[in-house]
């Protein structure tokens, strides 16, 4: 065990180096920040100033390493709309995204399981079907097209709920249900295979020849041993909801780290985007670890494997 862990610590570690340099080459390609920093009217002096104050002058392989070394200390620079640090910006909208992704997971959780545990009871039929069929519909869905649905049914049309704005839960409804669907397919699908090739082993069997209810058989026994795939995949989906949120946040003008990048790029404040993938890139990368490190303690295969 402590050798698979330390192999996928390395490996974690291996990705998010991965992720810092490709934002440091990104920045790099983006122009000098002296550029957007100063006014157009700026002196040639004030510019050589700033070059010299941001460390540019140096060469390109000791800004890399004091780049590294800074973000390993949680210094990503200086936000040059806000005028300060650009992780306490992140810091500051990642409650709101963490809030709807966490609201999304949690619904999303609670009708795939379902959803899933029924179709692998009724495999073959027309509810299995007819629900596979509803899951691959949500999921084919594009998050922003259905995000602007709801608003014209539920806001503009029936005005039931709030379109914009982070305030009551009111607000946290139709985010909630977009970003749900997107990950509402997949979750399915994983609960009906696990729970298949559960079903089909001899103490189900057994359960059934002793006299067992099937509903016990099926939602205590069966799933409970179905569940870590389930769990598995589930964390590794509130992963990519924090990071898919972007475009619900704009459509529902909701102030997390969607809506955040979104200001950030229109105003070229590449220190605050570089604060943003990294940050999310991090929280992906530290759910993976978990979740492999989980699995690993209670599957030995995979550790062997």
């Amino acid at each position: 065990m402590p050798n698979f862990i330390l192999r996928r610590l390395g490996q974690a570690v291996i990705v998010l180096w991965a992720s810092a340099s490709v934002v440091f080459v990104i920045m790099r390609l983006s122009g000098s920040p002296v550029d957007l920093i100063l006014p157009p009217e700026a002196s040639s002096q004030d510019r050589i100033n700033l070059t010299l104050q941001m460390g540019l002058d140096r060469p390109i392989l000791v800004q890399y390493l004091s780049f590294l070394s800074d973000a390993l200390q949680g210094d990503l620079g200086t936000s040059y709309w806000q005028n300060r640090p650009a992780l306490s910006v992140v810091m500051e909208r990642f409650p709101a995204t963490l809030q709807i992704a966490t609201a999304g997971f949690l619904l999303s959780f609670l009708m795939a399981v379902p959803i899933g545990v029924v179709s692998a009871v009724r495999k073959g039929g027309m509810l299995d079907n007819g629900l596979m069929a509803f899951a691959l519909l949500a999921h084919a869905m594009p998050t922003f097209w259905l995000a602007l649905v709801l608003v014209l049914v539920f806001s503009v049309h029936l005005q039931w709920l709030p379109s914009f704005g982070r305030g009551s839960w009111q607000h946290m409804l139709l985010p909630t249900i977009a970003l749900a669907t997107y990950s509402l397919a997949r979750m399915a699908r994983i609960t009906r295979s696990s729970m298949l090739e559960v079903l089909g082993q001899d103490y189900i069997r057994t359960g059934r020849a002793k006299g067992l209810s099937e509903k016990r058989i099926v939602w205590v026994h069966a799933l409970r041993n179905a569940a870590l795939p389930i769990v598995t995949i589930g964390a590794l989906e509130l992963g990519v909801l924090i990071g898919g949120s972007v475009l619900t946040e704009i459509v529902f003008a909701w102030p997390g780290l969607g809506w955040l990048a979104m200001e950030a790029i229109s105003r070229r404040d590449f220190p605050l985007v570089q604060a943003i993938i990294l940050t999310v890139s991090s929280i992906f990368v530290v759910l993976n670890f978990v979740t492999d490190v989980a699995y690993a303690y209670v599957n030995p295969n995979v550790r062997l494997n």
